[in-house]
């Protein structure tokens, strides 16, 4: 083999070895953003519930809040479910079991923390209704700290993989 050949071989596997590691880089980077797309989307049903919430509760209109807080419910399941499932890629494991913890907690808070403002009733009292709003700013700051559990396990795919995270 001449070296001229030796060293066109060398090229092209060198440009085959760096085009495969940036593919490899974007998948990374993918499958990072489609789990950090799940908590965008929470985020955003649960900037829905707060409007209706703010909407509804001079009017003590508490059933009202069942419809969103459904959607809620069903998009964490079906989600929970998905990535408890979804096949890991390049040391993911602890990154995918992190966000199924967290949407775990966003059930628990659900349960706990939204769906008892339905069975409030138009003549509940101030007080009682601060006790409920108290409980669920309890509970949200819980969630805060989950959050913080899958942004540090993103942190480290991403070190892992070769990319950094968005601030």
């Amino acid at each position: 083999m001449s070296i001229k050949s030796l060293f066109s071989s060398v090229v092209i596997w060198l440009l085959f070895s760096f085009q495969s590691q940036a593919q490899d880089n974007n998948a990374a980077i993918d499958y990072n953003d489609y789990l950090a797309s799940t908590t965008d989307t929470l985020y955003t049903l649960g900037s829905k519930w707060g409007t209706k919430f703010g909407e509804i509760k001079e009017k003590r209109e508490f059933e009202k809040l069942a419809p969103v807080r459904k959607e809620i419910q069903n998009f964490i399941v079906r989600k929970k479910m998905e990535i408890f499932l979804m096949k890991d890629y390049k040391g993911s494991v602890k990154l995918r079991l992190a966000m199924v913890e967290f949407l775990c907690f966003q059930d628990y808070m659900i349960g706990q923390g939204f769906l008892p403002f339905e069975s409030l009733s138009k003549t509940v009292s101030d007080n009682v209704l601060e006790k409920y709003v108290e409980k669920l700013s309890t509970l949200a700051e819980g969630e805060g700290e989950m959050l913080q559990k899958v942004v540090k396990e993103q942190e480290a795919y991403a070190a892992k993989n070769g990319f950094k995270m968005e601030e």
